[in-house]
């Protein structure tokens, strides 16, 4: 039962409900209580017109009260019959006339109308019977004031008035259970949608992200709603299928030196070797550890990244400093293959960066470019700033980028040729590290045929990058 009424469209029609409620019975109390006071009023100018042509035929002939032509004492207009008392200022009955008036709250009402000298009404119950009595301050004989009470049945006026509020309230009671059916059908009208997107959600798992909701929804809330769920679950359908993609490559890039260690290893123990073939075994081991710590300082890197907990530690960088050291170290590797490594130092200065993170940045353009370029070919570097903004090139004359790759390329596991062998020891990471590292560094990295031939990728850094915390 707790969980029904916690349901939203049971807690909405509950509170439509509420509110109606106690709107109609604030309406229909001020309704009732209106048509009492007109229909006392109605009685109230009957006894005072009776009150008034009373008067005018009493007579007080030295405390003795007579009528001129007779006891007019009878019935009202309305023909509802009356009962008439007068008092004196003592409290001494008079006279009276017409049906019995309850003498002693006929006395206290006239007491209270000559004090006040002013007219004084009420309702009061006798032996079950309701009466109006209304008590009016004369001047019978010209110099004390006396008291005329005229009483009036209204058993019949109350009876009717039972009767509207019962039917009023009959009326606020079928309105009422009018209002919540009405609100509770509206309601699960309305919240339809969200019901179709949560069964939706509570089916659909990592293996069919595809699925969405499909409602023909305006654009108000529950359409923005769907949208907005639709829209999450595509972003989750491209995240699971990045992160499916990212796992089998990975695995696959790992598998290989892995593969090799264990060759080695086993080649190595199944008989004994000399010092020479255990060197290189142990060559080739190394080889692949190397390979295997690139990949997996990588992996750490993207993932830290995809974390938000790859930041930079800013200091002033020199430009020149940077490209000349990273130069140097690749010369070596270059001059083992026949390619030459020149740098072009348009402008000097300095940014604001992390050293070595954008040595990292740059070590793989140089990795990538050198082990793309066949002997007898260059690589350049050049460096040069406008509009405090930092251009980095690292270009080669090697065999460039097909075209159907080029949007790709930055992707992590992407390699510009998909044929070419894992033994050249790119995995498709270094690319896309290099575009997370200008990223973090208010940057960005792009590609560019080069005129001359081969690949050239241009990274774009501002000279005053904001520090951490800034």
């Amino acid at each position: 039962m707790r969980g029904f009424f916690a349901r939203t469209r049971v807690r909405l029609t509950l509170s439509v409900g509420a509110v109606f409620l106690v709107i109609a019975a604030v309406a229909a109390g001020v309704f009732w209580v209106t048509f009492a006071r007109i229909q006392y009023g109605a009685v109230d100018a009957s006894l005072t017109g009776y009150t008034q042509s009373l008067v005018s035929n009493l007579q007080d002939t030295g405390g003795t009260i007579s009528f001129q032509g007779g006891d007019p004492v009878g019935d009202t207009q309305q023909g509802v019959a009356v009962g008439v008392i007068v008092f004196d200022a003592a409290g001494r009955v008079l006279g009276s006339s017409g049906i019995a008036v309850p003498r002693a709250t006929a006395a206290a009402d006239a007491r209270t109308a000559i004090t006040w000298d002013s007219a004084v009404a009420e309702t009061v119950s006798t032996a079950g019977r309701p009466m109006r009595i209304r008590a009016t301050p004369v001047r019978l004989n010209g110099t004390a004031l006396d008291a005329v009470v005229v009483a009036q049945p209204v058993g019949d006026l109350q009876q009717t008035l039972f009767e509207v509020g019962a039917l009023i309230a009959g009326v606020v009671a079928v309105l009422f259970v009018a209002v919540v059916a009405l609100s509770y059908a509206l309601a699960g009208r309305a919240l339809r949608p969200v019901r179709l997107i949560a069964a939706t959600a509570r089916d659909i798992s990592e293996h069919d992200l595809h699925r969405r909701v499909e409602l023909r929804l305006p654009a108000d809330e529950l359409g923005e709603l769907a949208a907005t769920f639709n829209a999450m679950l595509a972003r989750l359908e491209v995240a699971f299928d990045s992160l499916q993609q990212f796992t089998a490559d990975a695995a696959h890039e790992l598998r290989a030196p892995l593969a090799l260690l264990q060759a080695e290893l086993e080649v190595s123990l199944r008989r004994a070797r000399t010092p020479q073939e255990y060197a290189t075994s142990e060559r080739v081991a190394l080889e692949e550890v190397e390979r295997l710590r690139r990949l997996v300082n990588r992996l750490l890197m993207l993932a830290r990244s995809d974390a938000g907990a790859l930041e930079p530690s800013i200091q002033r960088v020199d430009v020149g400093d940077l490209l000349e050291e990273t130069a140097e170290r690749w010369r070596k590797v270059a001059g083992v293959q026949g390619v030459a490594v020149d740098v072009d130092l348009i402008d000097e200065g300095s940014l604001n960066g992390d050293p070595e993170l954008l040595r990292s940045l740059l070590n793989n353009l140089f990795d990538n470019a050198v082990r793309h370029t066949p002997s007898g070919g260059r690589v350049g570097v050049r460096a040069e700033t406008s509009d405090s903004t930092w251009h980095i090139s690292v270009s080669d004359t090697g065999a460039g980028i097909p075209p159907g790759m080029r949007d790709s390329i930055f992707r992590r596991f992407t390699r510009g040729d998909p044929a070419r062998a894992s033994d050249t020891g790119g995995a498709g990471l270094g690319l896309a590290l290099c575009k997370v590292i200008a990223e973090i560094h208010g940057g960005h990295v792009s590609f560019d045929a080069n005129d001359a031939g081969g690949a050239k990728f241009e990274v774009t850094l501002p000279a005053t990058a904001a520090t951490p915390g800034t």
